[in-house]
């Protein structure tokens, strides 16, 4: 667990504190979070100041608004909460960006597995340890699909039942039994 918190910037910590209250009833901790989960979280917080750099820095510099509450209303906007960037700690102008600049990131499902552990829908290890969205980056990577004739970007991952390893389906040849 000391390892996981080490690697947090306040923004990222902030982030993950409001993710956990807000989807789980229970006390949960950065460490029921799986490490895949982290390094997704991280990553999506760092890409978001990065890309935001100047937004972020005003809110702290000029508002007083801290690191902390805008790593906090970064979940809470994404995530369609009620409250976040734009519910008054900051001036309308500067909250309307935020907040359009979250938007963009969409929307997080987490999810407590059988095994007692937070995952992010989407970031799941299989039993090889790659997670789609890593699986589907190389996908095709030299030639396309022999079915649509289309790369990765055409293409559902789905984690095999028996194996626990990823394989992709076609968007427009998957069936679905409806009973």
């Amino acid at each position: 667990m000391i390892s996981i918190l080490v690697g947090l910037s306040e923004f990222q910590r902030a982030y993950i504190e409001a993710a956990l209250f807000t989807e789980f009833e229970d006390n949960k901790e950065v460490a029921d979070i799986h490490p895949t989960t982290i390094e997704k979280m991280k990553e999506d917080c760092d890409k978001f100041v990065k890309e935001n750099t100047d937004l972020v820095d005003r809110a702290t510099n000029e508002v007083g608004y801290s690191i902390t509450n805008a790593g906090n209303d970064f979940w809470l906007t994404r995530n369609g909460h009620g409250a976040g960037f734009w519910d008054g700690d900051l001036p309308k102008e500067l909250g309307e960006a935020l907040t359009k600049a979250a938007d963009k990131f969409g929307r997080v499902d987490l999810y407590e597995g059988d095994d007692d552990i937070i995952y992010q829908m989407g970031q799941e290890p299989d039993a090889s340890g790659i997670t789609w969205e890593k699986f589907s980056a190389n996908l095709f990577e030299y030639e396309n699909c022999a079915e649509c004739g289309k790369g990765a970007e055409n293409h559902i991952g789905v984690l095999h039942p028996v194996t626990g390893l990823w394989f992709a389906k076609c968007k427009e040849v998957v069936t679905y039994d409806i009973e």
